[in-house]
């Protein structure tokens, strides 16, 4: 039946073209309307719950909100773990989870309905918010606005400022391509009434009055209509939404009492909420939008779309003014680059390969081959577009990785019906028996093939989820390569081009050059085939020696990115400077980086007062981030320019601190050692975390080492005098009421202006909340009226607590970071080994309570370890049962198989000459690929050798052994070097580089050339050996 079907598509010669000339047409089309994005439409195991209870302190935050909401969460089905961070004002609290994509919906939802039913204080205004992240929604393009002459907003500056940011944003929204946008660094507007306690307390005014005073004239309500003929409506205008209106505001008076005007006890003013820290961008002042792309909108659409306009709106309303926009972060840049690198390393090895197919093949078995990459490429946009797949940076790997590849299948079709051709056969009958009788080891080759990518989908972590695209495009790759290579590709051998003559009957072809090489290779085999026992000796001592060199030369590390695009520098100036004084100095160190601008540099951004890994730090501390050009896109590495920025910021003075880090891929902290400490007391907590910071600055291999501690900020504990209040008949309440009013302001009510809330505030003046000496000094009113200072009602004790509480497993939590000195020559597992074995049982045994473990990258390494382990094992099993059915044999598998471990050798060897210390986990992606790939030759070889000694009915001699081994030298070699010409470019960044893509090409590129010599070698030497052990156990004579 197989031999008829592959019979039926080469005598169509017209479906086999339709067929390609639509799949061609087919992937231009869908290439063209497919969404481009950064990485595959997946929803993170991740819940983020925000809630907001204005003026209250962290540890309040943690009683009153973020305890209850962790309890009423961390057993819910569903839920793996929770993490949270109090914060003055606010809490966030992440999340994960451990579902299904079926189940997520519906624990999404029990997370919300039991958040929302978990009882909060009445001044927490707003219900909690959530938010899912979802690869397919996120944030493309961060957008800045700053005046160039003004390197700090001043309230005029800062007005123009928003008005722009406000017009862009309204602007954007109204994209399709714009789900949402979020400003940093724009400040609210707000009305501010600050009430002089002085003042208020001459004409016995509370500030209880005042609010309800202000209040109950703030009208604006319907009240009915009229019964006339048009039934007017009549509705209370009333509002006070103008500061004149409030100025004039009679608060108290009658007709025996002169009014007293609100203008008279408080100065009313327009303001800005108070920012906690200061952003700047290029060493300016700066407004950030953050935009968020649309679901159903690709990557590269969004930003071309977002960036024109942007370009647009500069021409159009900032044109002949200082105000200037600029773009960092652009997410779509990666996807650009990726489609760009592909594009040209992918011409480059297909140029290569249509070459090598030329040189080893005749003109039209090498044209009809080269054919099979650009059909398996359509083929695999056509099928993954409509199962729903994205182009992106893990598709467009999962292409360049098998690019080489889907020609094997060719190669080892068009090889053989050449072969036949060349001995006479009738080239119908050739293309047909030559298609047929390497049809089960090509589908033997693809299967092993896809399996080896099969355990990435049982992955566990964040990068699983990332991945888990790869195995299937390549899976659709390959079959598309094998329909291609089985059914189109015999008919295509058989067509004429139009300049050759025709030809009547069959004619011997002329005798290709390979075989003289290929009689070389079956002369040296057969001398080789005589000293089976040296040539596996030599093999094993290969073996043992490269074990060695693993060992004491090259280690795994998850991430061994040597090139970044992003610096992060953290540093702290004099200990008394206040925000604005740091903010200034800082201005020096940016002047550095403003002569890298547009050469090296894209732009960098500076928060005061705030670490770049988002935490709160003190008024005199700072940190940077700088984004560089990728690296075939500038003159400089990123050594050379560390080098040359600190010989400059060496000279400044007046900084006590500047360190400075790479970032590291795939970890938020930045830092690849990360030592988690859980303890709710916080003095041992800390006591822990200073002994492990002491500990770790004594490794030699470590530098930039840090306690990610929250600063200590002031905290005044109110003890009321209980009996007191009720003797003067003074509401307990209401000095909660005048309290926050002086310190937080109490919103009277919002105004809604061009579709913006202004708060408007009741406060003191400034003077009565920088001081609590001054803010005991305000007044209470009794129930008589008469007015009681605060300090009379309370006691106060002062106290330094935590600027923010972390918690992790309902405990509270301190974070240690290490960064790894240039050369330090350990590995973040290294690292942590000898921590484990030295500090933490010390520590444990000191403090039993607490709990302390490596976070980060450590942990991510040690479970893709795990994974990589139960992964080899399931690739290795999975490939033995299918060549155990292929060959219906239980040992020629294993000699099959004994490429993959060699071809590992390769990947060893090729690192210890090229000088690479270490491998990263796209590496060993690389490596469980290759253990699929590097067997195909060896099908190849022992499929033909098998089938040539059951024709014989009899056990092989060495001489047959060595004549048949060479018949297939030219299709192992010419497979071998298909691929490795598709890999080499991207492996060695020829066309640019992509540092996942080059260790993922690097070592399947090499194993496969060590395994193929090993192909060559060992498996005809194993064979002669299985049959020599035959011939004594039969007792059969050679």
């Amino acid at each position: 039946m197989l031999k008829n079907i592959i019979k039926y598509f080469t005598h169509r010669h017209m479906l086999s073209n339709m067929i390609l000339i639509g799949i061609l047409l087919g992937g231009v089309y869908f290439w063209n309307h497919t969404q481009k994005e950064e990485l595959p439409n997946i929803a993170m195991d991740t819940l983020r719950i925000s809630a907001s209870y204005p003026g209250a302190s962290p540890e309040e935050i943690e009683y009153f909100v973020t305890n209850p909401i962790e309890d009423a969460v961390k057993n819910l089905e569903g839920v793996s773990d929770v993490f949270s961070v109090a914060n003055s004002g606010v809490t966030n609290i992440t999340v994960e989870l451990d579902v299904t994509p079926r189940e997520r919906a519906e624990v999404i939802n029990n997370i919300k309905s039991s958040v929302l039913n978990v009882k909060l204080p009445t001044e927490v205004r707003d219900e909690p918010t959530f938010r899912e992240f979802k690869t397919s929604q996120k944030a493309v393009l961060d957008i800045f606005i700053y005046d160039e002459k003004a390197p700090f907003l001043s309230d005029a500056n800062r007005e123009i400022i928003q008005a722009y940011a406000d017009s862009l944003e309204t602007q954007l929204l109204n994209l399709k391509q714009v789900n949402s946008i979020s400003k940093s660094g724009y400040l609210e507007r707000e009305i501010l009434v600050r009430v002089d306690p002085k003042k208020a307390q001459a004409h016995q005014l509370s500030f209880p009055d005042i609010l309800a005073e202000i209040r109950k004239n703030n009208i604006r309500v319907p009240v009915g209509q009229l019964s006339d003929k048009e039934e007017s409506k009549i509705s209370i205008k009333a509002e006070m939404d103008t500061i004149d209106l409030l100025n004039e505001l009679s608060i108290q008076g009658g007709f025996s009492s002169p009014l007293v005007k609100l203008k008279e006890i408080a100065d009313i003013s327009y303001s800005y909420k108070e920012a906690k820290t200061i952003s700047k961008v290029n060493g300016r002042q700066a407004i950030q939008l953050n935009v968020v792309k649309a679901v159903d909108s690709g990557i590269i659409d969004s930003v071309d779309e977002i960036v024109k306009f942007v370009k647009k709106f500069n021409e159009m309303n900032l044109k002949n003014t200082s105000i200037k926009l600029i773009t960092l972060d652009d997410e779509s840049q990666s996807v650009r680059d990726r489609i760009a690198l592909i594009v040209q390393n992918g011409l480059i090895g297909f140029v290569l390969i249509v070459a090598l197919l030329m040189i080893f093949l005749d003109f039209k078995s090498g044209f009809w081959v080269a054919i099979g990459i650009p059909f398996t490429i359509c083929f695999t946009l056509v099928f993954g577009s409509l199962a729903g797949f994205t182009i992106n940076n893990i598709t467009l790997a999962a292409i360049i990785v098998v690019m080489g590849m889907v020609v094997d299948d060719a190669i080892v079709v068009a090889e053989n019906v050449s072969r036949m051709k060349a001995s006479g056969e009738d080239p119908d009958s050739a293309s047909v028996e030559g298609t047929h009788s390497v049809f089960l080891p090509i589908v033997a080759s693809v299967t092993t093939t896809c399996l080896a990518f099969v355990p990435l989908l049982f992955f566990s972590g964040r990068m699983s989820r990332m991945i888990a695209s790869l195995p299937i495009i390549i899976t659709l790759m390959l079959s598309a390569s094998l329909f291609e290579s089985t059914l189109l590709l015999p008919g295509h051998l058989n067509l004429r081009f139009p300049w050759e003559k025709k030809i009547n009957k069959p004619k011997k072809e002329a005798r290709h050059w390979f075989y003289k090489v290929e009689e070389v290779y079956g002369r040296l085999i057969k001398k080789l085939l005589k000293r089976k026992l040296l040539i596996l000796l030599a093999f094993i001592l290969l073996l043992v020696g490269s074990v060695y060199i693993y060992k004491y030369n090259i280690k795994f590390t998850m991430f061994p990115n040597e090139e970044t695009t992003e610096i992060l520098i953290n540093g702290e100036v004099g200990a008394n400077a206040t925000r604005l004084q740091t903010a200034e100095k800082v201005s020096e160190l940016e002047d550095i980086f403003q002569t890298y601008l547009g050469k090296e540099v894209v732009g960098f951004r500076t928060s005061v007062a705030s670490s770049f890994r988002g935490g709160a730090v003190q008024e005199n501390k700072f940190s940077m981030n700088i984004e560089l050009f990728p690296k075939d896109k500038r003159t400089k590495s990123v050594k050379q320019l560390l080098a040359e920025w600190k010989t400059k910021y060496d000279k400044l003075s007046g900084y006590k601190e500047i360190s400075v880090r790479k970032s590291r891929f795939g970890q938020s902290s930045g830092s690849p050692i990360e030592i988690v400490i859980l303890e709710n007391n916080n003095k041992i907590r800390l006591d822990i975390a200073n002994e492990v910071s002491n500990y770790l600055k004594n490794i030699s291999a470590l530098k930039n080492v840090e306690i990610e501690s929250p600063i200590k900020i002031p905290e005044y504990t109110v003890s009321l005098k209980k009996d007191y209040l009720k003797r003067v008949g003074i509401n307990p309440e209401s000095i909660g009421t005048v309290m926050r009013s002086a310190l937080e302001g109490t919103t009277i009510y919002t105004l809604l202006r061009d579709n913006k809330e202004i708060d408007v505030l009741l406060t003191t003046k400034l003077e009565y909340n920088n001081s609590i000496e001054k803010l005991l000094g305000i007044p209470v009113a009794n129930n008589q009226n008469y007015l009681v200072p605060l300090r009379t009602l309370l006691t106060v004790d002062k106290q330094y607590v935590d600027s923010s509480i972390n918690h992790e497993k309902q405990k509270r939590t301190s974070k240690v970071y290490a960064d790894f000195k240039e050369n330090g020559g350990k590995t973040p597992i290294e690292i942590a080994d000898i921590v484990e074995k030295d500090l933490f049982p010390n520590i444990l045994g000191k403090y039993p309570t607490s709990i302390i473990y490596f976070g980060g990258e450590v942990k991510d390494s040690r479970e893709a370890s795990a994974d990589f382990l139960v992964g080899g094992l399931m690739v290795l099993s999975l490939i033995y049962f299918i060549l155990a059915l292929l060959f219906n044999s239980l040992s020629y598998p294993l000699v099959i198989m004994l490429s993959i471990p060699f071809g590992v050798i390769g990947v060893i060897l090729a690192y210890y000459f090229h000088g690479y210390h270490l491998f990263g986990f796209f590496a060993v992606v690389g490596i469980l690929g290759l253990s699929g790939v590097v067997v195909n030759d060896s099908i190849v070889m022992l499929t033909k050798l098998s089938r040539e000694q059951d024709v014989h009915k009899r056990l092989l001699t060495d001489t047959e052994i060595s004549d048949i081994a060479k018949t297939r030298l030219r299709a192992v070699i010419l497979t071998t070097v298909t691929t490795v010409a598709g890999l080499f470019p991207t492996a060695y960044g020829i066309a640019g580089y992509d540092s996942m893509l080059s260790e993922m090409m690097f070592a399947m590129a090499w194993g496969l050339i060590f395994a193929t010599v090993i192909t060559l070698i060992l498996i005809p030497t194993l064979f002669s050996g299985i049959n020599s052990l035959k011939r004594i156990y039969l007792g059969v004579k050679s």
